[in-house]
């Protein structure tokens, strides 16, 4: 699952799953706030920035809030 240009919410309980991984901000700009119990979660990796020239924002606020990765979170792997 990849976020380019894209702004995503998950408020109020509101969860988003990936049998896969979670890029934001693969080649463009991406931003994924989790709130007010929002849950995040990916099967494998959760990248950040992933490539050159990328940029990458995720925010968690709220309790109850959670971004789960199933392997490993890279933050700038190869972009901000």
């Amino acid at each position: 699952m990849q976020f380019r240009k894209v702004t995503l919410n998950l408020q109020n309980n509101g969860l988003i799953s990936s049998a896969a991984g979670i890029i934001i901000g693969n080649t463009g700009t991406g931003l994924l706030a989790v709130e007010s119990g929002g849950l995040a979660v990916a099967a494998e990796d959760v990248s950040i920035g992933n490539l050159a020239g990328a940029g990458g924002t995720v925010n968690i606020s709220g309790n109850n809030s959670m971004l789960q990765a199933g392997d490993a979170v890279y933050v700038g792997a190869a972009g901000e």
